[in-house]
């Protein structure tokens, strides 16, 4: 083996190397993300389960210093990273975004498979111990991202029709008021536009535009020889068997 002195121009020549073959492999692999910032730019990739805290208030004097402190001090038992996020585009709605730790809710390594309508297989008792693991992610009055809500609905859907095997055929989401499930009527013009849709709408679509309500994430399944439609707003969900 030939020594390659490690001058500082050889050091300069092999950092500008990995910088022109390695760089661009990974804002190639990373610019599919999910949740983006107010400018566009990607937060965390399709493979991650993000959760939102929208408690922050642009209107408070201590708005900086709330932010800073939950940017400096989530809990990394929970957490991988976190970000300030704005929905923006007229809902100027400030939050924080926390990719949740995947060993923690391992869902996030199959959710490509999943949204892409493949069938996928679990025990209810796994489905069950994953969205239990997430729901304690949410902090309190906020909200979770289209793979989230995939997981929430999923763990009920199993439980609902006593299925391993469940495949997406459709999914949407909104962010109107027409989707309060306290109110019938509403609920019933969300599970119209679900049913009607045939269907798997790209997941990095979502809050494209900005949010002004909470969204609500609109699934149909296949689960055996059953349709179901879901509906996931915050942590409820709500079924409707076809």
């Amino acid at each position: 083996m030939i020594a390659v002195p490690r001058t500082p121009v050889i050091r300069m020549v092999l950092g500008a190397l990995i910088y022109i073959f390695l760089v661009p492999w990974v804002v190639f692999g990373n610019r599919l993300g999910m949740i983006k910032d107010r400018y566009g730019s990607a937060l965390f990739s399709e493979n991650t389960i993000t959760v939102f805290d929208p408690s922050l208030d642009y209107d408070t004097e201590v708005f900086e210093d709330t932010l800073g402190l939950k940017l400096r001090d989530f809990d990394r038992e929970l957490y991988a990273e976190a970000y300030e996020v704005d929905f923006g585009a007229g809902a100027d709605w400030p939050s924080v975004a926390y990719a949740v730790l995947e060993n923690l809710v391992p869902f996030s390594a199959i959710a490509g498979a999943f949204f892409l309508g493949e069938r996928i297989e679990k025990s209810v008792h796994a489905w069950t111990r994953m969205a239990s693991a997430l729901l304690s992610c949410i902090p309190d009055g906020g909200f979770t991202d289209a793979n989230g809500a995939a997981l929430l609905a999923l763990e009920k859907v199993s439980e609902h029709v006593g299925c391993s095997e469940v495949s997406l055929l459709a999914y949407t989401w909104v962010d109107t008021e027409v989707a309060f499930f306290d109110e019938p009527d509403k609920a019933k013009a969300a599970f119209n536009l679900i049913e009607k849709l045939d269907e798997i709408e790209p997941r990095e679509k979502q809050f494209k535009g900005g949010l002004h309500a909470y969204p609500t994430f609109l699934f149909k399944f296949e689960a055996g020889d059953v349709q179901v439609l879901a509906a996931v707003k915050q942590k409820t969900v709500s079924l409707v068997e076809l």
